[in-house]
């Protein structure tokens, strides 16, 4: 299963406008974050990426600074530091260690396993992706708000995983 990718929204209102269209799917929602995820890449929308992430990440919502807290240093590092950043990529249909993880910027697609909801697991729902640089699939686990039926992005940092380095640059 996997998820085409739509124009990427680059503010935070156009954000939560395609999060309340398509943020009642899980995997549209996972689909969003991962779209935050890579405009937080880019140093020319980093700041907005950053506050996209934070209207989709539910232990972010509260956190204005939360790329400096401690415990997100990692999260931050992956998608700020370029010899970081494949592996958010190796996630992509297409993007392999032999080509660098390179993909079409305006064409990937996110690649799932299903994963279950785990009975009376405050984590969520485990939706599981795989990685062109990983053997196993990781878990992202969201969480449905009761009142607007949207998901949100509750646990993430199997994703943050080492994966196969690029094995090159091109």
């Amino acid at each position: 299963m996997s998820a085409r990718r739509r124009q990427m929204p680059r503010s935070h209102d156009a954000l939560q406008a395609q999060h309340v269209l398509l943020g009642g799917s899980i995997e549209e929602a996972a689909q969003l974050f991962f779209e935050a995820c890579s405009a937080s890449m880019d140093p020319s929308t980093r700041d907005e990426g950053r506050g996209l992430l934070q209207h989709l990440v539910q232990p972010l919502n509260s956190a204005s600074n939360w790329a400096r807290l401690p415990g997100n240093r990692m999260f931050s590092s992956r998608s700020s530091d370029e010899r970081q950043q494949h592996v958010w990529r190796s996630y992509l249909v297409g993007a392999t260690p032999e080509h660098g993880y390179r993909v079409d910027v305006g064409a990937w697609e996110l690649r799932f396993e299903w994963g279950y909801l785990r009975e009376a697991d405050e984590r969520g729902t485990s939706v599981f992706l795989l990685s062109s640089g990983a053997d196993v699939p990781w878990a992202l686990c969201l969480l449905q708000d009761e009142d607007s039926g949207l998901w949100f992005v509750n646990v993430w940092d199997e994703l943050l995983a080492e994966v196969r380095p690029p094995l090159t640059d091109r």
